[in-house]
């Protein structure tokens, strides 16, 4: 089965409809939200690079691409997921190069990082909330980021913004320890959904 409807919000690409397969737990950034995220981005997205993690349907990384963001990469782990990705990018008519779709498992980045087009100004991480939810699921997911940045998946500087469930737990300072700090101007709550913001130093 697949999900059909998912419009780009914005850029060159604005209208084009993202087709994906139904998967369970998958659950993409409402548009209302995807226009506020890149609206507070602003000029932080054109000719700079960007990473899209837990992609899913790939519609955060698209609406990247849609918005000059140069390259953009996802990470997925589901082959079917990641070849809809594949098929979006190519049928939007992204040059080679600009969208690069790898399969992985997130929370084990020496698996993938070398594979990456290089590190990245902006992350963007959609977690599946029953990560979250699960005891230590927080801090894996901050272990696995302080080691994407170690390992050169994120810039010095980068911004990197965390998909989470309003009212539940999320990644804190304490999960990621030093050399991140938090990043209110991006960090907000629309719904149920919360987005938190962090800044590589």
């Amino acid at each position: 089965m697949s999900r059909d409807g998912i419009r780009i919000t914005g850029g060159s690409l604005r209208g084009r409809v993202i087709r994906s397969p139904d998967l369970p737990g998958t659950r993409p950034l409402l548009a209302r939200v995807r226009v506020a995220l890149f609206d507070l981005l602003g000029g932080h997205v054109e000719g700079r690079s960007f990473l899209d993690l837990f992609s899913g349907t790939g519609v955060v990384g698209l609406e990247a691409l849609s918005r000059g963001a140069r390259p953009v990469a996802f990470v997925e782990s589901s082959r079917a997921a990641a070849k809809a990705i594949s098929d979006s990018a190519r049928g939007f008519g992204v040059p080679a190069g600009l969208a690069v779709v790898v399969r992985g498992d997130v929370l084990d980045p020496a698996s993938w990082v070398q594979r990456l087009p290089g590190p990245a100004a902006t992350a963007f991480v959609g977690t599946p909330y029953r990560l979250l939810a699960a005891a230590g699921g927080p801090s894996r997911l901050a272990r696995a980021l302080t080691e994407l940045r170690d390992g050169g998946g994120i810039a010095e500087g980068a911004r990197v913004i965390v998909q989470e469930e309003a009212g539940s737990p999320g990644v804190t300072s304490g999960d990621l320890g030093r050399g991140w700090i938090p990043d209110p101007a991006v960090s907000r709550t629309y719904g149920r959904t919360r987005l938190s913001s962090w800044r590589v130093v």
